[in-house]
C-alpha cells in the first residue's frame, strides 16, 4: 500500500525488460484507472501499458466511475472529475478535483480531493450528519462521520514510479468503504484503484472494467450541452455505441452535479466567444 518497500509491483506490459518501470506498487487484485497531466488517461483495462489510451480536452466535469451501468444494479459510488483547462487559450485539461460521492442510506458521504498549490488536500461530507470537515491533518479517520475511511500521507518516493515525476513530495492515498483506493498527488495526477470483485460492474471515462479493450468507448446516455448550442460538449453518437475518438466518448459522460453547470462554463462560453 506504499508504506514500505514495494514487493509486489505490475510493470508496463510492452516495455523491453531493460526499460521496465513500476507502473505502481498495490495490490494484485486491483485494477486501477489513472489520469496525470494535461491529462494521459489510462482505463482500467489498458492500464499495464506504457502509452495512455486516451486524451481528454476542454473543461467540465465527467463521470469517471459508476455502478449503476446495469438495469438491475443499484447505484452505490459514482466518482466524478473537473477537468479545467490550465489557461484558457490550451486545448487541454487536467483533473482539478475529483469527487467520490457513496449513496449508502446509513452513511451518505462524499469526498472532495482538491487540486494545490501546497500539499494535496481532500474535504470529507455527510450528508446525514451534515458534517464538513476540510482534513488538514494525517491520518485520518472518523467512525462516526466517515466510516471505513481511512486517508494517509506518503512519500512520493515510495508509492511507485507513477508517482517519481509529481512535483509534490507526498501523495494523499485514501481507502474508502468500498476497499477502493484513490491516490491523489494535488497537481494533476491521481489513480483509482478498485477492487476486481467491481470487474464488469463499472462504466463511465474509465472503461467497464472486465479485462477487454475492445469496448471501453461505449458511450454513456448523460445530457449533453449539445441542445444548448454549446458544441465542444456535443457527443456526436448513440448511447451504447462505440465512440469514434475521445471527446465524443468523454462528452457523452457529461455529469450534472448539484453544483450546477459552472464546471462547463468556461467551454460554452469559448465556443460563444469563438463563434461556433
Amino acid at each position: 500500500d506504499g508504506s514500505e518497500s514495494c514487493l509486489n509491483c505490475d510493470y508496463f506490459e510492452d516495455e523491453p525488460d531493460e526499460k521496465k518501470t513500476w507502473h505502481r506498487c498495490g495490490k494484485p487484485d486491483y485494477g486501477s484507472c489513472i489520469c496525470t497531466g494535461d491529462p494521459h488517461c489510462w482505463q482500467f483495462d489498458m492500464a499495464k501499458v506504457a502509452e495512455p489510451n486516451m486524451l481528454i480536452m476542454g473543461s467540465c466535469m465527467f463521470d469517471m466511475i459508476r455502478d449503476d451501468c446495469g438495469s438491475n444494479q443499484q447505484k452505490s459510488f459514482r466518482v466524478t472529475a473537473n477537468f479545467q483547462r490550465a489557461k484558457p487559450h490550451m486545448t487541454r485539461s487536467y483533473v482539478k478535483e475529483l469527487f467520490v460521492t457513496f449513496f449508502s442510506r446509513l452513511t451518505p458521504i462524499e469526498l472532495k480531493f482538491m487540486h494545490g498549490p501546497g500539499e494535496p488536500s481532500v474535504v470529507v461530507e455527510n450528508f446525514r450528519t451534515e458534517y464538513k470537515q476540510h482534513i488538514t491533518e494525517f491520518p485520518y479517520t472518523d467512525d462516526v462521520n466517515a466510516p471505513g475511511v481511512e486517508i494517509k500521507l506518503n512519500s512520493s518516493a515510495v508509492t511507485g514510479d507513477l508517482w517519481y515525476k509529481s512535483k509534490s513530495s507526498v501523495v494523499l492515498i485514501a481507502t474508502l468503504p468500498n476497499n477502493m483506493v484513490v491516490y491523489w498527488d494535488g497537481d494533476k495526477t491521481v489513480e483509482m484503484a478498485l477492487p476486481r470483485h467491481f470487474m464488469g460492474r463499472t462504466c463511465g471515462i474509465c472503461g467497464d472494467f472486465n479485462g477487454q479493450v475492445d469496448n471501453d468507448r461505449t458511450m454513456g446516455s448523460h445530457t449533453t450541452f449539445a441542445d444548448r448550442g454549446c458544441t465542444p460538449l456535443e457527443a456526436r453518437g448513440q448511447p451504447g455505441d462505440q465512440a469514434s475518438n475521445d471527446q465524443d466518448f468523454a462528452n457523452s459522460w457529461f455529469a450534472r452535479k448539484d453544483h450546477g453547470d459552472d464546471y462547463c462554463k468556461e467551454e460554452c462560453e469559448m465556443d460563444e466567444l469563438l463563434g461556433r
